[in-house]
């Protein structure tokens, strides 16, 4: 699983300054790729929230509080075996103060920021 932030930077990458140089805050929002046929969505969604927020997965909000994760998990692969690669479905939701969508072509994006409106 490869983890991009929105600008192109890897999460391996140090973060930059808004004047450029080591160590400043990258752009919030995350994005991540998986395979819906295979990886459980709601598996990857913690993985990449908690890798984004320097924390472990036991240590994030239950998932269930926000939306039921095997529903998500059914929802994702089943819409990927009937519609295959052309059909698409998103679903958005909130958790751990993140707006989160998943899309059929397996993509899932994070933005921590999603509270501000």
């Amino acid at each position: 699983m490869e983890f991009y932030l929105l600008q192109g930077m890897t999460m391996n990458d140090e973060p930059s300054k808004p004047d450029g140089s080591a160590g400043g805050h990258p752009d919030p929002r995350l994005t991540t790729t998986f395979d819906p046929d295979v990886d459980s969505v709601s598996e990857e969604l913690i993985t990449a929230i908690a890798s984004s927020n320097d924390a472990d997965p036991t240590e994030l909000e239950i998932l269930a509080h926000s939306i039921d994760p095997d529903a998500l998990d059914a929802l994702v692969s089943s819409h990927s075996e009937v519609q295959g690669r052309d059909g698409h479905l998103q679903v958005r939701f909130r958790y751990a103060g993140h707006v989160v969508s998943v899309d059929s072509d397996g993509t899932i994006s994070v933005d921590p920021g999603g509270d501000r409106n």
